[in-house]
């Protein structure tokens, strides 16, 4: 059955693909649109900056008035009304803290821009493990109820041997225990297919009980650079497993939005760290303005009258002695510099070391998936022969019952190993803050090739 809501597919559609299911988490996550939100309002502080290198215009009106003309011993005869309106122009020439702010928010909000890339890059791998693990419940529900339909038919079979005579009754018993025992394996699946679900719609942001057709996953069409025949022919091989290795480390060192969100930030406290020591240069600035003013029933000692005036210059500011403000501010930003670039240098290598072991372990887990699949069909093959032997009786019951046993492990293990690389894979790939099935600057082609070239050469 297929249930889908918001998520671009109509009843009786195609199945869901896993970039649907992608893109359907990334355009309704929560997180994603508050990160959206935060990056918005980091690029209204560089506007604010900004604003600082532009003019700035005052307008201002002073209207007063008395019941009738005073006397001020100092001014004479005050005019019983007076009005004034005026404007000031100001240009900033030269402010280095406005200069190194603006240039400190631009660093910052590039910082942010590579953070929402990171917020970007969970999602797609909370979604995109969400999916894995739903399709995984729902393989391992199919195999529960295959084991189930082989004991049903083993339980029938007694029943019918009992009637031939060929069976005793402890045999069809014994068959009913195992189809009880089946019966509840697959009820505890279902439960873990019921929580994979509600995992998966609510990553999605949809109503946990919203059912899906999912499109089953593929090395060949999913596997990102273990879908090149060369990558294939080698991973046995150590030495080209490490330039495997040295090559996901390097690109997602390049690639990785984490490194250049630190870096942004380091980059602003060394603008502010400059800025802070250049507390004594002057600010400059430009004002001029221009006002006019009336007069009505006499002026101040009857001298002045109503008209225009206005004034223009240059102003100078030094800040020669803050207590010491400016000094511990520089000092302040000076160790928080220092910690910042050790942090760097410990998220570098924390990076570097953990695509080199994600790397090292999608490896292990690809030739891992390529045994079970063998130990999948060996156990398969060993139950058909035993289960013939069984009907000849040839071979005793509970040798049928062990090899039906191993058949159900096997099966069980090789979806779960399959799974598990396919999970690895797409933490890897979050891990290089690149994934080949969502839209990135540089084609999955270009990437896989420069890989294969390598394996080639060295």
């Amino acid at each position: 059955m297929l249930i889908s809501l918001s998520a671009g597919l109509a009843y009786g559609q195609d199945k869901m693909t896993w970039q649907q299911a992608i893109a359907l988490a990334v355009k309704q996550n929560s997180d994603l649109q508050v990160a959206n939100l935060n990056l918005q309002a980091t690029e209204q502080n560089v506007g604010m900056a900004a604003a600082g290198y532009k003019p700035n215009l005052l307008v201002s009106t002073n209207i007063t008035t008395s019941k009738q003309a005073t006397f001020s011993e100092n001014f004479g005869v005050l005019p019983k009304q007076t009005g004034l309106i005026g404007g000031m122009i100001s240009q900033m020439i030269f402010n280095e803290q406005i200069v190194a702010n603006h240039a400190v928010q631009k660093y910052l909000y590039a910082s942010e821009q590579s953070k929402l890339q990171l917020t970007k890059n969970n999602v797609i791998f909370q979604a995109g493990q969400a999916y894995i693990n739903y399709l995984m419940a729902s393989d391992l529900l199919n195999v529960q109820n295959e084991n189930l339909t082989l004991t049903r038919k083993h339980l029938q079979t007694s029943e019918d041997r009992l009637e031939l005579g060929a069976a005793n009754q402890q045999e069809v018993l014994r068959w009913q225990t195992q189809v009880y025992a089946s019966e509840q394996q697959v009820e505890q699946q279902k439960s873990a297919l019921v929580m994979s679900r509600t995992m998966f719609n609510n990553v999605l942001n949809l109503p946990l009980e919203t059912e899906h057709d999912l499109q089953a996953m593929a090395i060949d069409t999913d596997g990102f650079f273990f879908k090149n025949q060369v990558v294939k022919d080698v991973v046995h091989d150590e030495s080209k497993a490490q330039v495997i290795r040295d090559y996901m480390a390097e690109f997602g060192l390049s690639y990785s939005p984490l490194i250049p969100a630190t870096d942004r930030q380091i980059m602003a406290m060394e603008r502010m760290k400059k800025a802070s020591g250049r507390w004594a240069i002057p600010m400059v600035s430009f004002q001029g303005g221009m006002a006019s003013k009336w007069l009505s029933e006499g002026s101040a000692s009857d001298t002045t009258s109503g008209g225009s005036f206005w004034k223009y210059g240059l102003q100078l500011n030094w800040n020669v002695f803050d207590g010491g403000k400016s000094l511990k501010k520089a000092k302040q930003t000076n160790l928080q510099l220092e910690a910042s670039k050790i942090e760097r240098e410990n998220a570098f290598s924390a990076l570097e070391q953990g695509i080199r072991s994600i790397t090292a372990i999608v490896i292990k887990d690809y030739i891992n998936v390529g045994l079970a699949l063998q130990q999948a069909r060996a156990a398969d093959e060993n139950y058909l022969l035993v289960y013939d032997n069984y009907l000849l009786g040839e071979t005793a019951l509970m040798n049928l019952i062990d090899a039906q046993e191993v058949k159900l492990v096997a099966d069980t293990q090789s979806k779960i190993v399959y799974y598990t690389f396919l999970v690895n894979l797409l933490q890897l790939e979050q891990a290089l803050g690149y994934y080949p099935f969502y839209h990135q600057s540089i084609s999955e082609v270009e990437v896989i090739g420069n890989l294969e070239q390598l394996l080639l050469t060295k």
